[in-house]
């Protein structure tokens, strides 16, 4: 059998991770799995994009319903499912015992993220892996709760000069405990600075009561989640489709309630219009997101902007998981994804380490401890190289026709399903 192309690949990725997907694919879209080594490559990619879940529950379903599609999936295929199902009940067990154990001291924080969206927006848990627990506190119960978790097990893995760093420049804490469960303790969403930021009081007054999960708490609005999920996806410059599939989900959950009028304004407020526009807009393309058409022109995205962010090609980007593999290129996505000059200066001087960078300093864990200047020197000159010469690329790039079944460009008009839709046999 061929080996397939690198594209047929990622459109069967994104297909799998459509909602419709089990209603909609059928086993001839699924024939590029069929050999050993497909598989495994295919599977590592979807791990990778953090997507795993969301895939080997897709296949599940299909080939229950389709003994062709079991014929190519069969069951030793999906035994990392099995294995997902059992880590996300644990994970389940264990949100509840840490929200039971802090309620019953008085403090009931926001949870954020995985930890929220796998009782909201997906079917089951093993769709969305985790692999901590995201909660937001009031600043002053910081301490406090630090105190609780203490006396269930659970330790800081941190010094006192770095936590005193992470206060400084960061936006949580840390905890662990020796069963393996992690904790981040926020205070806020967003580092200090002149990039994009969210408003954490904004979020917990606007949050929800979550009723059917294992023990009720409260989450983000769906409105906030996606800003919170949009400002990650900039701040690692589009580094995987996980967060894009989260929002989709959270958008279809909500429905007609999605408030896009609050999203707009709490994304203008906190300058992160066009991260907002990018991962709302992708996920339009990708998985059928009912986004309004005209949303990314609402936030108030400049035509500077939107031009630069289509010719770096945000679809193809992401799926060749680029921002991992160059870090230059990585800079050049995530000065387009911010929205002011400040935060774009901001970035491009920390790349070229003439402003300090303080994930380095936690890197080091000090903050008294200086690059030499040798080491500034090399680089700033092939950092600045390489930035200008991607940037040109991209230009060139974006002058170039698209190729024939060629991945949909940023803001194009989103395609047809990129598989004829094929019903699983009865």
């Amino acid at each position: 059998m061929p080996k397939p192309d690198h594209d047929a690949l990622h459109r069967l990725l994104v297909d799998l991770c459509r909602r419709d997907a089990p209603s909609t694919l059928g086993p001839r879209v699924l024939e590029p799995l069929r050999s050993d080594d497909a598989w495994t490559a295919f599977l590592e990619r979807a791990t990778a994009h953090r997507v795993g879940g969301v895939v080997l529950t897709a296949l599940e379903r299909l080939s229950k319903a389709s003994p062709e599609v079991a014929a190519l999936v069969p069951g030793p295929r999906l035994a990392p499912l099995r294995l997902l199902r059992r880590q996300a009940l644990g994970w389940d067990l264990e949100q509840a015992r840490v929200l039971a154990w802090l309620g019953k001291h008085g403090i009931e924080p926001i949870v954020l993220k995985g930890c929220a969206l796998r009782h909201t927006c997906y079917g089951e848990s093993a769709e969305r892996p985790v692999s901590d627990l995201d909660l937001l506190f009031e600043s002053a119960q910081l301490n406090d709760a630090r105190v609780h978790l203490a006396a269930l097990g659970y330790v800081d893995p941190n010094s006192d000069a770095r936590n005193a760093l992470y206060r400084r420049h960061h936006f949580h804490l840390q905890m662990e405990h020796p069963s393996g469960f992690a904790i981040e303790l926020h205070w806020a969403l967003t580092p200090p600075g002149p990039r994009g930021r969210i408003d954490p009081i904004d979020v917990r007054t606007g949050a929800t009561r979550i009723a059917g999960a294992t023990l009720p708490f409260k989450a983000a609005c769906p409105e906030h989640t996606v800003l919170h999920l949009a400002s990650q996806a900039a701040e690692g410059s589009l580094s995987h489709l996980g967060r894009i599939v989260d929002i989709d989900r959270i958008v279809a959950a909500a429905g007609d309630d999605f408030d896009w009028g609050a999203l707009a304004e709490v994304a203008r407020r906190g300058d992160l219009e066009n991260a907002v526009a990018v991962a709302t807009s992708m996920a339009a393309q990708l998985f059928g997101t009912p986004v309004p058409p005209d949303f990314p022109r609402a936030l108030g995205v400049s035509g500077w902007s939107r031009r630069n962010l289509r010719a770096l090609d945000p679809v193809r980007w992401i799926l060749d998981q680029t921002a991992l593999r160059y870090m230059a290129a990585g800079v050049v996505m995530r000065f387009w994804l911010e929205s002011t000059a400040a935060a774009r200066a901001d970035v491009l001087l920390q790349a070229c380490g003439l402003r300090r960078n303080p994930m380095r300093l936690l890197d080091r864990g000090r903050e008294d401890a200086p690059e030499s200047a040798g080491i500034r020197l090399r680089m700033r000159v092939p950092t600045v190289f390489k930035i200008a010469s991607l940037q040109a690329a991209a230009w060139l790039a974006s002058a170039t026709p698209p190729a024939p079944r060629a991945l949909p460009r940023l803001w194009d008009r989103p395609e047809a399903r990129s598989t004829s839709p094929e019903a699983p046999a009865p």
